[in-house]
């Protein structure tokens, strides 16, 4: 994907902590439960365990060890196929499918574990780099059988076109729809039944990113029964336009590839609602067929395309409301490449001068400055987030920080620019140098990690300063 020419393309995102991450949707096999991991001594720390599907072991990678985030438990694997192997990521959600061009990184290494960003209509998600993550070293991969089995034995060739549906299950009768129309998954969800928009096919509401989002019973929305809230429930979300809905089922099962020839019309007479409906996907062996549904026609149903609309008002109310937060000025500077913190945070700029130099070269802390009245140590930035340290020049400065009330000082080798970030996860103090933000337009548009200068110095004034 680097260096060539800019395409649109189909990706899925996942939630991992604060942050989102796409994939290309050609190196998205399916999404799994988690489960019981087995151990695999002599991989790398970052690999969790095995995973077991379907008789095959398939390693999964622990992308908060990866990424410095805090330890926690993953509620589903990511399937990642490349060149004919497999692995496997912990993610905390699964999100949408959507096309978006690629957005290369100005200055990505050919190590970095980002091709670039996406747009999935709302905001711009990190992409991260199939080839990068199955070359990571100590991680082993498991060989993607279904490719071998769709090539012959050589599963380097290409495979027949096809397209990801998501296999569904509503009351006893297996249903699916295109995977390109599903922006999330919801496991157990919490119905409101108290809401003012409970009628007809809507059986309450749930709360879905902040905001209300109306519940329909696929079932009988299809004219085909009528769902049983007393059992367990899961949902899919679908985004027509703007807005949002979600579709009530009994489970959603799995995320599979299918062909065109797979799909076989069905005989308008023996439904209810027909048009709601693009054809029958065979079951395997003696298994029902399930009924695919046609996304545009769902999308243009007059109770779905209303509760829809109210959907779309909602959020872009709260929008409104966090907006300001979404453009906080970032100062920038050199830093193993380019970081950024947000211009609040830094008291004084002051430029750095040799003479500050008088600890131990080898250290974090490099000296001591007196300035209006405080004595204020000075500490090398680089070294205190483990980059090497640099060659001081002239275009060296300090970013003063008030903590509490108590002054320290970062020596940065160079600063670049201030601009406010398009778009950046909402903030977190214990992860302070991974949170990241989207700065520029264009040709210069970026993705920097950004640097939480105020939880650093809160860090050293409590002693938890690195040696």
């Amino acid at each position: 994907m680097r260096g060539g020419a800019a395409q649109a393309l189909a990706f899925g995102s996942f939630q991992l902590d604060t942050l989102r991450l796409a994939l290309p949707m050609a190196a998205l096999r399916e999404v799994l439960p988690t489960a019981p991991l087995a151990a695999l001594p002599g991989s790398a720390a970052i690999v969790a365990g095995a995973l077991d599907m379907r008789g095959l072991a398939v390693p999964v990678l622990d992308l908060r060890r990866l990424l410095g985030l805090p330890a926690a438990p993953f509620a589903s694997v990511v399937i990642v196929s490349h060149e004919g192997r497999l692995l496997g990521l912990g993610v905390d959600g699964v999100g949408g499918v959507f096309n978006s061009f690629v957005q290369p990184l100005s200055d990505a290494s050919s190590g970095s574990l980002l091709d670039g960003t996406v747009d999935d209509g709302g905001s711009r998600i990190a992409l991260l780099s199939a080839p990068a993550l199955a070359g990571l070293a100590g991680v082993p991969l498991a060989l993607d059988l279904q490719v071998v089995r769709e090539t012959g034995a050589g599963a380097s060739q290409a495979v027949a076109p096809s397209r990801p549906v998501v296999l569904m299950r509503c009351g006893e009768l297996p249903m699916a729809v295109p995977a390109m129309a599903v922006e999330a998954t919801l496991d157990a969800p919490v119905l409101d039944t108290d809401s003012a928009l409970v009628a007809g096919h809507c059986r309450g509401v749930i709360d879905h990113g902040g905001t209300p989002l109306p519940a329909l019973d696929l079932l009988a929305l299809c004219g085909l029964g009528r769902l049983d809230l007393q059992q367990p429930m899961q949902a899919f979300v679908l985004r027509v336009g703007r807005g949002r809905v979600a579709l009530l089922v009994s489970a959603v099962l799995d995320v599979v590839r299918v062909h065109a020839e797979q799909l076989v019309p069905v005989p308008a007479f023996a439904f209810p609602r027909p048009g709601l409906f693009g054809g029958a996907l065979a079951g395997a062996g003696d298994a029902a067929p399930s009924l695919l549904l046609d996304d545009a026609a769902l999308a243009a149903d007059p109770d779905v395309a209303g509760l829809a609309a109210v959907h779309e008002a909602r959020v872009d109310e709260a929008e409104g409301r966090a907006g300001q937060r979404a453009r906080r000025r970032m100062i920038t500077y050199a830093l193993a490449g380019e970081a950024a913190t947000p211009i609040e945070q830094v008291a004084e700029i002051l430029p750095y001068r040799p003479e500050l130099t008088t600890f131990r070269q080898e250290g974090v802390t490099l000296g001591m400055l007196l300035h209006r009245g405080r004595a204020v140590p000075v500490l090398c930035l680089s070294r205190l987030t483990g980059a090497a340290p640099p060659e001081v020049t002239p275009a060296a400065s300090v970013l003063l920080v008030d903590s509490d009330g108590t002054w320290v000082g970062f020596a940065v080798p160079q600063l670049r620019t201030i601009e406010p970030a398009s778009w950046e996860p909402e903030p977190r103090s214990d992860a302070p140098a991974r949170a990241m933000a989207l700065l520029g337009g264009g040709e210069e548009e970026r993705m920097l990690p950004v640097v939480d200068l105020r939880t650093l110095a809160r860090q050293v004034l409590q002693g938890r300063m690195p040696a």
